[in-house]
């Protein structure tokens, strides 16, 4: 399990593992409006560098309300897949599943007004969960909210900021109807982790490179990374502005 929230926090965070079971509306937009967006795509005028990159993804994301992703980590023979929601804005809240060997089962994060759910089988009976309040500093408590906080755009792409050394265009590619952009990305480990709060991990090489795919509102679709035996996907379904996270009902809090 350590090593899988060691990957997932240096995995650009880029809203990663996050996940639920809720429902996500489909985003609806006019003919007009398709074509006109289409007409002034920035991606496909403009192909980003290492000076634009951060900031034109960091600008995209800051208009979106949720995303819905998928990772899967494959890891000594083993797989961990983690997937859910997570919503942005003033009313940050997060909804995650993991599940792998590790977790004997599926292990549940539910984040909502600050306050941390965690179900993991074998440590509460099924179906319940622990309370872990805002500003608990325990390290099982700091453990889940860096995993968390990987998820948010603007402290993923801050950090990312710190250590990004070099972004280069590869090509475009149709997938599912859409066009998407590939650049690869060169980041700084040391940086990136610092920028998070977090320390280096042994094992860890100095750099890492990242595949990332944009769409052509440049949000991020898709990101690939292999390093110290990790080989990482993730992937983004969709984006959209209102989801409903809610906290475990009080029966199926414990203590």
């Amino acid at each position: 399990m350590a090593l899988m929230v060691s990957a997932c926090s240096v995995a650009l965070g880029l809203v990663g593992c996050s996940g639920s079971i809720d429902k996500l509306p489909q985003a609806t937009q006019t003919t007009a409006a398709r074509a006109a967006s289409a007409s002034t795509s920035p991606t496909a005028e403009v192909r980003l560098t290492t000076a634009t990159f951060v900031q034109a993804v960091t600008k995209a994301m800051s208009t979106t309300g949720a995303v819905r992703t998928t990772l899967l980590l494959h890891v000594g023979g083993q797989t961990v897949t983690t997937s859910g929601l997570a919503r942005f804005g003033d009313r940050p809240a997060m909804s995650v599943e993991m599940k792998g060997p590790a977790f004997h089962g599926t292990a549940r994060l539910i984040l909502v007004n600050g306050v941390l759910y965690v179900s993991v089988p074998g440590h509460v009976p099924v179906g319940k969960y622990l309370k872990i309040k805002a500003g608990d500093t325990s390290p099982m408590a700091n453990s889940f909210r860096q995993t968390l906080d990987s998820m948010d755009p603007k402290k993923t792409f801050a950090a990312l900021g710190a250590g990004l050394r070099a972004v280069t265009y590869v090509g475009s590619e149709r997938k599912s109807g859409e066009t998407l952009v590939h650049y690869k990305l060169l980041v700084d480990t040391k940086s990136i982790m610092a920028a998070q709060g977090q320390q280096m991990v042994d094992g860890l090489p100095q750099t890492i490179a990242y595949n990332v795919w944009l769409d052509s509102t440049r949000l991020m679709r898709k990101v690939t990374f292999n390093f110290a035996g990790v080989d990482a996907l993730l992937s983004t379904s969709r984006y959209a502005g209102v989801v409903n996270i809610k906290a475990p009902s009080r029966n199926n809090v414990v203590n």
